[in-house]
């Protein structure tokens, strides 16, 4: 096939082109930069064994989006253009969407032209919010706790829409877990250094940059701190990749989840990283805050039956690729939310 990644120089797009390349499938992409480094291009054309023809735009500007599909005329794409903070916390819900819901709409609009039909929609497990019960089901109900998840929500009810309006559409969402890990040929980035999720901050404090801050120890859990399910980057491509190629002939819109299985609690996290670095990782216990989430970890049944998928990383695993892969050094970049242990909430 040949597939465009939206995105495609990113944590998440950069390990999927190296997947698709692997299995032998033509792969265009296109990435403004915003939250990703042009560094990543040469390796993955070396990983691809191709050249790797990577446009330099925005999803949104439609002409350069159009030049793309007249020149690759792909058969499906994989969105990955969004973006998860905002440089202004003050502009964060109006930047958010957009980016991600705008951003949506000018890709479905150009695949249309282009008698493009299929695409693959990674999305989020925080959609599911606080659950009441663990793990969740894609039969559980949405209940988005911030903008971002928000706004991933909304793309998902665009796709449902345009579906319903027009039945040769093809679309999946991938509700995936908190991702670590990367690529086992070292020569694409973890994502620890970048932005100021929970797993970079563990990444600096082993690198003897600040501790980590943990928020509650007062959860109902092993050890008190917040339980979270994580997926290895590698799992996740190779589910995207199943998808792709199972789509055509499934019925759509299809919701799957993709994760563990299994939730970790934020100090099993912390020794599985100590465990991977051979360093401490000196941290310091804070209060709860408003909208963090006890425990959230989702079920995975239907990927396997319907893909013959299931994650094969375990926790220790992940933390010895995220830490083997680390940005030597790397400093937070200023965004708009605090390391925590809330799975991709905005602490405000």
């Amino acid at each position: 096939m040949r597939i465009l990644v939206t995105g495609a120089a990113g944590y998440i797009g950069s390990h999927l082109v190296a997947a698709l390349a692997e299995a032998g499938h033509i792969v265009a992409g296109i990435d403004n930069f915003s939250s990703s480094d042009p560094h990543v291009l040469p390796r993955l054309k070396r990983l691809a064994g191709r050249r790797f023809d990577c446009v330099v735009a925005d999803v949104r500007d439609q002409p350069r989006l159009r030049s793309l599909f007249l020149r690759h005329r792909p058969d499906a794409v994989v969105h990955l253009a969004s973006l998860r903070t905002a440089p202004d916390a003050a502009l964060a819900p109006l930047t958010l969407f957009d980016n991600n819901v705008g951003g949506l709409g000018s890709l479905l609009g150009v695949m249309r032209q282009h008698g493009t039909r299929t695409l693959v929609l990674p999305s989020s497990a925080s959609l599911y919010g606080a659950p009441t019960t663990v793990p969740v089901d894609e039969d559980s109900p949405a209940r988005p706790l911030n903008p971002y998840d928000r706004s991933k929500l909304i793309g998902e009810q665009m796709l449902a829409d345009l579906q319903a309006a027009e039945s040769d559409w093809q679309f999946a969402c991938l509700r995936h877990a908190s991702l670590l890990g990367a690529h086992p040929s070292g020569l694409l980035d973890a994502v620890s250094g970048h932005g100021d999720g929970l797993v970079p901050a563990i990444v600096r404090a082993a690198q003897g940059q600040a501790p980590l801050t943990i928020h509650g120890r007062d959860y109902p859990s092993v050890d008190g701190t917040a339980v979270r399910d994580y997926l290895h980057v590698c799992d996740l491509a190779v589910a995207q990749l199943a998808t792709l190629e199972a789509l055509p002939g499934m019925a759509a819109p299809l919701t799957l989840n993709l994760g563990s299985g299994r939730g970790h609690t934020v100090l099993q996290l912390v020794e599985a990283f100590a465990q991977a670095s051979g360093r401490p990782v000196p941290h310091r216990f804070g209060p709860r805050r408003a909208g963090d989430v006890a425990a959230l970890y989702v079920r995975c049944d239907r990927a396997s039956r319907l893909l013959g998928w299931r994650a094969h990383h375990d926790l220790a695993q992940m933390c010895v690729d995220t830490w083997r892969c680390r940005p030597p050094g790397a400093a937070a970049r200023p965004a708009a939310v605090r390391a925590d242990s809330r799975h991709g909430a905005f602490a405000g």
